[in-house]
């Protein structure tokens, strides 16, 4: 298996609690021994893009691609918009709209709305 991962960020000097950009890219390729003398070759990965537009709003776009480790032959593909508020460092609200390509099953589309609370201890404060 051989994989790549590249992230790049960036936050201006001035203001950079209200601006901010993030892209964030993963490529793998297996090569998968799947009987005597067959041999099978996948791909798959992702991209995704975050722009910062406020204080606390993010939208992102990502894209997905993936092959099957045991076959050739099943694929799917995704595109995804997202819409996250986070409120404070330890609460994000999203919600997500992503539809998948596949030409083994039939294509779907789904909305998801997620929330996340962090709880627990702090690292920039002693308790």
């Amino acid at each position: 298996m051989l994989s790549f991962d590249f992230t790049y960020k960036w936050k201006p000097l001035r203001f950079n609690t209200y601006k901010s950009f993030t892209w964030q890219n993963e490529a793998l390729m297996n090569r998968a021994k799947t009987g005597a003398k067959d041999i099978v070759q996948t791909y798959g990965g992702y991209s995704y893009i975050e722009y910062q537009t406020a204080k606390r709003w993010f939208i992102g776009l990502r894209y997905d691609y993936s092959e099957f480790p045991d076959t050739e032959k099943q694929r799917e593909h995704a595109g995804t918009f997202l819409l996250r508020f986070q409120p404070t460092e330890f609460q994000i609200l999203a919600l997500q709209y992503q539809y998948t390509d596949r030409n083994y099953d039939q294509n779907f589309s789904q909305i998801a709305l997620r929330a996340i609370f962090g709880i627990g201890k702090h690292a920039a404060h002693a308790y």
